[in-house]
Parts: structure tokens; sequence; C-alpha cells
């Protein structure tokens, strides 16, 4: 999870407050469909693999490129 769906907050790497609000706030609206967290966010990285969501975005212009 740290790999794949990291929080980018500072001052901390440390994701699982992060994790913790994306369940309690859209996992737990989730429990008739998957059979508990581990499910749910393991749905969500599945579909992160098989969607481009941002050469998606790309190609819909809805992205802003920023130049450090």
């Amino acid at each position: 999870m740290q790999r794949k769906w990291p929080s980018y907050s500072c001052p901390s790497s440390d994701s699982t407050p992060f994790w913790a609000h994306e369940w309690s706030k859209h996992g737990t609206c989730s429990l008739s469909v998957f059979d508990g967290q581990y499910d749910y966010f393991k749905a969500g990285l599945d579909l992160k693999d098989k969607v481009n969501i941002l050469q998606i975005l790309k190609q819909e212009g809805n992205i802003i490129l920023l130049q450090a």
C-alpha cells in the first residue's frame, strides 16, 4: 500500500491515517459489496492497475502539468 497508494501530505510519510480516513469516509459505504478493508483497498489497487487514469485525464485536457 505504501508504494501504490501513498499519502503525500507533509510532514508525515506514514499513510496509515490517510487510509483510515479513506476507509471511514468511503469504504464503510461499500460493506455490502466488499468484505472489509482488505477487499476494499485491493479492489482500488486492482482498478488502478487496469485503468490509466492520468492518461485518460490528459487525453481529455483535464490535467495540469507542474514544472519545478
